[in-house]
Parts: structure tokens; C-alpha cells; sequence
């Protein structure tokens, strides 16, 4: 099994990072982790719990994973052996709003993000985080049987668009350079430390289907 030493997070000051890094803290109780988050409006360094904050296993740096010569200065300094990304812009309004920044802050950090790891050489696992919206939206009806890991990807937002981009460099990089990337590709995710937009937003949605549906319909 693979374990281990000090492990680089990118975005951990966000909702998924910070719980994240809440909950690996304690499973790998040996790791060192260094967190790196440019705190954007919907990060905050004190999502990361209070414990984990005043550990000398932890370390926060407040930079963006564009700045290339910061990410190497991480990745060498610390002896970084992997990496765990979930640093991304994935505000709808600001994705539709501004599509070019978004790819800036997702497929071009992302970009970067890999070139530096492919430089340093020394990362044995690197997990990216991407989204289960690169499969575009599901058919409701009892045909449908449900996405595979190589159903066909018809991203249909700026948001998702960027993360199958992402998707494509992984594999890339991964066939050319030998990175060892491993994809996930997460639901929508509910719980502590989520911006109060998007949850208000799921809530809205989750509730307007339900109305929708005749009780014969609702599945466990």
C-alpha cells in the first residue's frame, strides 16, 4: 500500500480542500502537509481545523499555483512527495461571467501545476480532483444505466469544460511523462464549510425536482 511522507494540497482552504485536510490529518498521522490556497472569496485558512492549524506537521502557504517558481520552491523545499489538487475557480457565475478567466485560474494553473511536479521528478502519486459535470447532464429516464469511467465527456457549462481540459493534460502528461495522476471525479458535495451560495443553490434545485416527481418515483 502505497504511504505517504509529505504531501503537497492545493486549494486546501476551500470547502472540499479544508475538509479534506481535515479528515487525512488524523489517517495519515506521519504525513507532513504543506497547504497551498490563494484564499479566494470562498476560501478561508480557518476552515482548516484549529488543531491541524498549530501543528508542526502543517504548513500554509498563500500563493497561487500559477506562480511557478513558488510551487517549485514548495515541491523542493519541502521533499514533496504527493500532491493532492483542488485548487479551482468553480463559481458558475464567475465561470459563465468570465469564461477566459476561468480557464486562467483552472486549465492554466493546472498547466503549471504539472510542469512544475514533472520538473521536481520526485512526486510518487498525484490526485486530481476533478467533477462528475464532465459527463454533462444524465438522462432521468429508466434507460438510463448511469456514467462509466470512459462513458463519453459533453461537459455543458464553462465550469466543467475547464475540468475535462484538465482531464486531458492529466492523461497527457501522464502517458508522456510518466506522472503518476490518478482522476477523481466527485458528486455534488453538501456539509461544513461550504459557501453559502452554492449550498442555497443545491437545496433550490434538489427541492424543485422532488416536487416534480409522483412518490412512485422516489428511489433508495
Amino acid at each position: 500500500m502505497y504511504e505517504p511522507k509529505r504531501a503537497l494540497v492545493t486549494g486546501g482552504c476551500g470547502f472540499i480542500g479544508s475538509n479534506f485536510i481535515n479528515y487525512i490529518f488524523h489517517v495519515w498521522p506521519d504525513v507532513h502537509f504543506v497547504n497551498c490556497d490563494k484564499l479566494i472569496l470562498n476560501s478561508d485558512a480557518c476552515y482548516v481545523d484549529e488543531e491541524v492549524r498549530s501543528s508542526e506537521r502543517y504548513q500554509l502557504v498563500t500563493a497561487d499555483i500559477r506562480n511557478s517558481e513558488v510551487v517549485r520552491r514548495i515541491l523542493n523545499e519541502n521533499k514533496i512527495d504527493t500532491v493532492v489538487h483542488f485548487a479551482a475557480d468553480c463559481t458558475s457565475t464567475r465561470c459563465y461571467g468570465d469564461p477566459i478567466e476561468s480557464v486562467e485560474n483552472n486549465v492554466i494553473a493546472f498547466i503549471k501545476l504539472l510542469d512544475a511536479v514533472r520538473e521536481y521528478g520526485a512526486v510518487k502519486r498525484f490526485i486530481h480532483i476533478s467533477t462528475d459535470e464532465v459527463y454533462g447532464d444524465s438522462d432521468l429516464s429508466e434507460d438510463e444505466k448511469g456514467k462509466l469511467e470512459d462513458s463519453l465527456l459533453l461537459p455543458g457549462n464553462p465550469y466543467a469544460a475547464t475540468k475535462a481540459a484538465c482531464e486531458s493534460y492529466a492523461h497527457m502528461y501522464r502517458q508522456q511523462f510518466g506522472i503518476p495522476i490518478v482522476i477523481l471525479r466527485i458528486n455534488n458535495i453538501y456539509g461544513p464549510n461550504q459557501w453559502d451560495v452554492k449550498a442555497c443553490c443545491y437545496c433550490y434545485c434538489f427541492c424543485h425536482y422532488s416536487w416534480s416527481l409522483e412518490p412512485s418515483q422516489f428511489k433508495c
